[in-house]
């Protein structure tokens, strides 16, 4: 669940949604008990609580957490809202009430802690050139011709993905021979996605290996450098530029639409990348700034 949630902010998600019924207990919170139990420096987990401030004080980023049963929240919220016979209602004074009279946790064990830092890292996709797309679209005229991105390459590539990569199912991708499981990208609703997820790593594997192999370019020098979130955003502002919309990673770039595709969210993308075994990865320079 940590790294779920660094993974979101590393490609700046500006808000989550979070469900007491799929997240970790001790991540969440640590009940008066444990801490009597287990000294706070013994234990090695900071849970949610003692950061969920920061989130929003130093990162901007909003948090809605659906309880029944983390009473410590109420210490916390900003807002809580109470489901009444399918009617939402604000019960904020009467929560912090309650917080106030009830104590959830011994002192300073729910401290507002500093967030942290979320290190950009660029990454590097693993296995040869797929010759998998028309890699042409700013050469041959297509819509993203003003994009500075990705840098044009010198000839077209046309011939088809081969049988190493394919969209399996819905959550089961095959980039290059290699199995990359996408079980715990709940989003992921139908294969459709998941094939899109597939041509846009593809596209952008490409797209990075000629900017590296023309490092005498200034564009192709930069593209090599381009932090995760950068780089999915700018796949991002193709399939928004492009007449064919998202068809532009797809085999046949933009020369035509294809109706096999759905759009992913580009958190979507990442968290695939980021699934990848023999994924190489260096930190970026500095930190994201929130």
């Amino acid at each position: 669940m940590a790294a779920a949630i660094q993974e979101a902010l590393e490609v700046g998600s500006r808000g989550l949604l979070l469900d007491e019924d799929t997240c970790a207990t001790n991540f969440l919170v640590r009940d008066r008990r444990m801490e009597l139990l287990v000294a706070k420096n013994k234990e090695p987990i900071t849970p949610l609580i003692a950061k969920i401030r920061a989130l929003r004080r130093d990162r901007g980023v909003s948090a809605v957490l659906v309880v029944g049963g983390c009473g410590a929240y109420l210490d916390v919220a900003d807002r809580v809202i109470a489901m009444d016979c399918y009617v939402a209602k604000d019960v904020t004074a009467k929560a912090k009430q309650i917080a106030e009279a009830v104590p959830a946790a011994l002192q300073d064990e729910n401290e507002d802690l500093p967030f942290g830092g979320v290190t950009p890292r660029i990454v590097t996709l693993p296995g040869g050139a797929s010759s998998s797309h028309h890699l042409a679209t700013a050469a041959s005229g297509g819509d993203d011709s003003d994009l500075d991105d990705f840098p044009a390459p010198p000839t077209p590539a046309t011939t088809l993905r081969g049988a190493k990569s394919a969209a399996r199912r819905t959550h089961l991708i095959t980039l290059s021979g290699t199995d990359v499981d996408l079980a715990a990208l709940d989003q992921l609703v139908h294969q459709s996605q998941s094939r899109c997820i597939l041509d846009s790593m593809l596209y952008l594997r490409d797209r990075l290996r000629l900017a590296s192999a023309s490092s005498a370019a200034a564009a192709g020098s930069n593209l090599r450098s381009l932090p995760l979130a950068d780089a999915v955003a700018a796949v991002e502002r193709e399939w928004d530029a492009s007449s064919v919309g998202i068809a532009v990673v797809g085999q046949f770039g933009a020369d035509a639409p294809v109706g096999n595709l759905a759009r992913p969210r580009t958190i979507e993308l990442a968290a695939a990348i980021n699934r990848v075994r023999g994924l190489r990865a260096v930190q970026a320079a500095a930190p994201l700034a929130h």
